[in-house]
């Protein structure tokens, strides 16, 4: 099997890499990078480096080659919240812009397979809990509007040689897989970490009620290689990616405290900030994914609880 993927030095990206090339059913990931000195840093962390070639260029501006290869996997998207709400212009160029060449191109290659992460950020505000594949989208902020029209463009796919899979990701966090001031996809995970490893204090903003979902990385990288050993049946379709639960921001900060002492550290502390969260701004209060749709289809679970991941990231944080 020969993959493609956008954004291979990313989060997501470099993770992915790293698990692809160790699989024996893969044969070669070509990665479209923008910065050589991360794709440098990353080839020296991959299990098969010889398996790993890196192209440089952007969504926008490079002319694709699909000949040869079987599966493309498109893990971009612009995550900066001021710069989706500030300079939203240039969000969608680069985003959609990039989505519609790169459609265009698996037209043009008849590539068999293509995979989508897309973001819960497109249900938007919603009555019904948990959130399900059928609910009809209502973004309302730019960065879950840029999202939905990608997905939208991706359907395009339907009458075309390629079989396609959305993946709605909820919140990842996890280890880095490449040493970069931003260790997690969810800033709040990294601080507590850090709070974790020296008895500080662990901010949250309102009365901490308010509940979130999140996914580790590793478990993600799981749902994206279950699918690629998947029948044909099961693609063209969307998908919920979430953890087995959601969790109030009390409920997650009591996991660092307890984690912390059982790692024979000092236990941080939970102080509140009297203000409005900004997720109940953004209107995304309480996000909670089915995931049941997933689990049948493709037989996949998350197996990475929360407290395991907190243990990890108080780890990497105390070897930093």
């Amino acid at each position: 099997m020969n993959i493609f993927l956008t954004g291979g030095t990313g989060f997501l990206g470099s993770t992915l890499v790293s698990r692809l090339t160790g699989e024996k059913e893969v044969s070669k990931v070509v990665a479209l990078v923008r910065n050589p000195e991360k794709a440098r840093d990353l080839a020296t962390r991959v299990e098969s480096r010889e398996k790993l070639d890196f192209i440089h260029g952007d969504l926008l501006h490079h002319n694709y080659d699909f000949d040869n290869i079987d599966v493309v996997i498109h893990l971009v998207w612009l995550h900066d919240p001021a710069m989706c709400e500030n300079d939203s212009g240039a969000v969608f160029d680069t985003n959609i812009g990039g989505i519609q060449r790169l459609v265009q191109a698996l037209w043009k290659f008849r590539v068999p397979y293509f995979i989508f992460t897309s973001q819960r950020t497109v249900y938007g505000k919603q009555k019904t809990k948990p959130l399900h594949e059928d609910l009809a989208p209502k973004p309302n902020i730019v960065k879950g509007l840029v999202t939905y029209a990608g997905e939208v463009i991706i359907r395009t796919l339907a009458d075309s040689p390629t079989r396609f899979s959305i993946l709605r990701l909820t919140n990842m966090y996890g280890v880095s897989t490449l040493p970069s001031p931003k260790k997690t996809e969810i800033g709040m995970m990294d601080k507590f970490a850090r709070a974790s490893c020296t008895g500080g204090n662990l901010t949250i903003y309102g009365d901490g009620n308010q509940r979130t979902h999140l996914i580790h990385v590793r478990d993600v990288c799981d749902c994206i290689y279950k699918l690629l050993s998947s029948s044909e049946e099961k693609w063209n379709e969307t998908y919920n990616v979430a953890g087995d639960r959601d969790i109030s921001i009390n409920e997650l900060a009591e996991t660092y405290m307890k984690v912390a002492l059982e790692m024979k550290l000092k236990a941080p502390t939970k102080i509140y900030v009297e203000t409005e969260h900004y997720l109940d701004r953004a209107g995304l209060a309480s996000i909670w994914l089915d995931i049941s749709k997933v689990q049948k289809n493709l037989g996949w679970t998350p197996s990475i609880s929360i407290e395991e991941g907190v243990k990890e990231l108080i780890k990497a944080n105390l070897d930093r």
